[in-house]
């Protein structure tokens, strides 16, 4: 990959190029909320996420949410009813810095309840850096800051999700050794999923899914609370890290709660004993809380 490029439309998002390749776009429109998408694969790869599939519209790419906050409902938007509804507003893009190798901003939003009262202030932290043909990493910290006592309820799902676009042939593999629907809900290190894609540069004429695959790993850092984290893995593809997966979790009124990942976008199928030596790797690198540039 040649030198990374970021470009920002102050009513669409920042974008990011690879060389002349796309890599992809985290959306933050004003008064909306703040994701990311599309994720492309690496080396001029075709689009890996979906925003607001038919089956889910309230998905976005990789995004993060949650339940049960203090019974408000931050996943569903205005699918969940008004006395229970939760709202994410975007507020504003900070600290937008980079070179060829990486890039890295933060993202401001506003946690609403229905009576417009801000329950918290979510951080996104995001360092993208330029990688190879084969693979790039997206690194996030996560922060949550509390304007009053909260506690955040166990739910199935939520936390940082990542939704790739559906495909029968998907298939998931944890840092355990576990595939498909035993992934779901296993406490693990390192979550992958990975499908065929259409729009492929790749392929090769060996068969008619060659080269066509890709995926996105998930790194859970052991810094965050409930490391190893169980995993939300459903039968559309998405992975979540959950920390409400691991039961009920609070955040004092000023404090703050961060958890840190990184998504390894790659192309072809994983090599579980790759995963777990980069894996490693990010485990042991500090991340100072509140501060991931």
């Amino acid at each position: 990959m040649s030198g990374l490029r970021a470009t920002h439309e102050l009513n669409r998002g920042l974008s990011l190029r690879s060389g002349g390749d796309d890599l992809l776009t985290f959306v933050c429109a004003p008064g909306g909320r703040h994701y990311l998408h599309p994720l492309h694969g690496p080396g001029g790869g075709p689009v890996l996420t979906q925003d607001r599939p038919t089956d889910h519209p309230w998905q976005h790419g990789v995004f993060t949410a949650l339940h049960a906050v203090d019974g408000l409902d931050f996943w569903t938007e205005h699918r969940t009813p008004a006395p229970e509804r939760g709202t994410i507003r975007f507020e504003r893009l900070t600290d937008l810095t980079g070179d060829d190798a990486a890039v890295s901003w933060r993202s401001q939003a506003a946690w609403l309840g229905p009576d417009g009262q801000r329950r918290l202030t979510e951080t996104l932290a995001f360092t993208v850096r330029r990688g190879t043909a084969e693979r790039y990493a997206v690194d996030l910290l996560w922060t949550l800051r509390a304007h009053r006592d909260l506690t955040i309820g166990r739910y199935d799902y939520g936390g940082l999700a990542v939704r790739p676009i559906t495909h029968p042939d998907r298939e998931h593999l944890n840092a355990n050794g576990q595939t498909g629907a035993d992934t779901s809900e296993a406490r693990a290190a390192w979550c992958d999923v990975t499908a065929p894609f259409d729009g492929s540069r790749a392929w090769t004429a060996e068969d008619k899914l060659a080269g066509a695959w890709y995926g996105v790993t998930v790194f859970d850092h052991p810094q965050n609370p409930t490391y190893p984290t169980p995993w939300r893995v459903d039968g559309h593809g998405l992975i979540n890290p959950s920390p409400s997966l691991a039961g009920d979790w609070s955040i004092t009124d000023g404090d703050e709660v961060s958890f840190v990942y990184r998504l390894l976008v790659h192309a072809g199928k994983p090599d579980p004993d790759l995963l777990d030596h980069l894996h490693e790797e990010f485990a042991e690198e500090a991340v100072p809380t509140g501060d991931f540039l």
